[in-house]
């Protein structure tokens, strides 16, 4: 989980796959040359202070690269986890420097992936961060909009990471956005979270605090 947290990590991984991509002399090499440049000088200009339309910019240029590199790493697995890793250090990177997230589909498909493979506390409680900022970085328009399934997605992978963190503060705070952007989803979330609770054996301190928001949904 370091290398989210890692800017020379995050620019290493942008040269990696321009280096990829003129191997394979793909016809996008070009475009996408220039775009990692431009990119990358950004990144790297870590000593100056930038101000959060700024930081904005640098999310949506990204953004919009990562659109462009998609369907060329999407045919390699290497490149296709590497996209991820990308995608959702770049999504942290813009969180953690007061920029707004105006796009978020490729930092909460990489969110999601990476939930799938991590098991160890340490490491859940990293990537609830990695959520948390997330969540607080997206736009208020993606915020209001109850039907994108990004955001949808982005809340209720907030709300699993959380649980099985097994720290009842987290779940917490995850629950309350659940409640507050969700819930419509809340009552089957709940349901389907006490079930996981007998199935899966978590600690006593867990089931309380999913029984809890639980209890709010019974007729």
């Amino acid at each position: 989980m370091n290398d989210l947290t890692d800017i020379e990590t995050l620019i290493s991984r942008l040269a990696h796959i321009k280096e990829q991509l003129n191997k394979k002399q793909t016809p996008i090499a070009g475009k996408v040359n220039s775009a990692i440049d431009e990119l990358l000088v950004a990144l790297n200009d870590s000593e100056r202070k930038r101000d959060e339309n700024e930081v904005t910019d640098i999310g949506l240029r990204g953004c919009a690269l990562l659109d462009t590199l998609f369907f060329e790493t999407y045919k390699s697995v290497e490149l296709r986890q590497l996209h991820q890793k990308i995608s959702l250090a770049l999504g942290y990177w813009i969180a953690i420097n007061q920029g707004t997230l105006k796009a978020i589909e490729y930092p909460v498909n990489a969110l999601a992936q990476m939930a799938n493979t991590l098991y160890e506390k340490t490491a859940l409680e990293a990537l609830y961060e990695v959520a948390a900022y997330l969540v607080m970085a997206t736009d208020e328009q993606i915020k209001m909009s109850s039907d994108n399934s990004s955001w949808r997605i982005l809340i209720m992978n907030y709300s699993i990471i959380a649980t099985r963190t097994h720290n009842p503060d987290l779940m917490d705070s995850a629950f309350s956005s659940l409640l507050e952007y969700f819930p419509d989803l809340a009552p089957a979330f709940f349901k389907q979270g006490m079930s996981e609770m007998v199935r899966l054996n978590y600690p006593q301190h867990v089931r309380v605090v999913m029984e809890r928001y639980s209890k709010q949904f019974v007729d």
